[in-house]
């Protein structure tokens, strides 16, 4: 067995002391990396809940402007419509108004014509008719403030007032059972009362494009301040 010399071995002993020191430096540097302290293990934020909130919310928001929407839409293209009674809205079609019912339209707009039957009572007010408007076995009609593109025919009914409207066509009236009031009207065409009973019949200031003619009216009609193209005949010549 080899010796060695006392400062050999102290020499050894050393060396072999510093490669157990740097070993030892060694493994703690590649550990350092691989084992965070608690401080560096902070958990992402967990954004899940907040996310589904938002998703919530902002669901929520959507159903809610829908709702609204729909409700303003029913508003702007139905009006108010209640039985009977119709308000602010456009009808793209005829209308047929029939049973006892008294019927009442304003600010509407009918495409088409209008017709008023089996006992129905109606009153327009700024209505606009792009059609016809034909009563017969009516209740009562009153049109004020209305535009007729059409004519104007009521037979066989009750009470009959036209004030304050445009007629773009005839009025013809007959065989009613009423007072009939035409006044501050322009009315295009003609007018025409025939056979009607119970009174009283007033023409008065209207403008009328047409020929005015009345004939078999009890009482007579009677009127002032209008203003006649045509010709006033039978009854009517005194307006």
């Amino acid at each position: 067995m080899r010796t060695f010399p006392l400062p050999e071995r102290c020499t050894m002993r050393l060396l072999l002391l510093a490669l157990l020191l740097f070993s030892a430096s060694a493994c703690g540097d590649d550990d350092s990396p691989g084992q965070p302290t608690e401080e560096t293990r902070v958990p992402p934020p967990d954004d899940t809940d907040d996310t589904d909130d938002d998703d919530r919310d902002d669901d929520g928001d959507d159903t809610n402007g829908d709702r609204d929407d729909d409700d303003r839409d029913d508003d702007s293209d139905d009006g108010r419509t209640s039985g009977c009674d119709v308000e602010n809205r456009t009808i793209d079609d005829n209308v047929f108004l029939g049973g006892e019912q008294d019927c009442t339209y304003r600010n509407v707009r009918i495409t088409g014509n209008l017709r008023i039957d089996d006992g129905a009572g109606f009153t327009g007010t700024n209505l606009r008719l792009d059609g016809n408007l034909e009563a017969e076995d009516f209740g009562e009609l009153t049109l004020s403030e209305s535009l007729i593109r059409g004519n104007v025919e009521a037979e066989r009914g009750g009470s009959v007032s036209i004030l304050d409207s445009e007629i773009d066509g005839n009025v013809h009236l007959e065989s009613n059972r009423g007072a009939i009031a035409i006044l501050r009207n322009r009315i295009d065409g003609n007018v025409e009362l025939e056979d009607n009973t119970g009174g009283p019949f007033e023409i008065s200031e209207n403008l009328i494009r047409g020929n005015v003619e009345c004939e078999r009216n009890d009482p007579a009609p009677f009127g002032s301040g209008n203003q006649v193209d045509g010709n006033l005949e039978d009854q009517c010549a005194g307006l």
